[in-house]
């Protein structure tokens, strides 16, 4: 949803099944290194 929508990260984050954003951001972080917004301007650059 991140890559191919143009949907807030909010709605995106709980229908995720995060509690919020920041949890999100987080996970994101940990994972990647980097926060889900950079995933999404990446894709807009393709």
């Amino acid at each position: 949803m991140i890559e191919k929508t143009r949907h807030p990260m909010d709605p995106i984050a709980r229908e995720s099944g995060f509690v919020d954003i920041r949890r999100m951001r987080e996970a994101f972080m940990r994972k990647y290194g980097q926060p889900p917004q950079t995933l999404r301007r990446l894709a807009k650059a393709y």
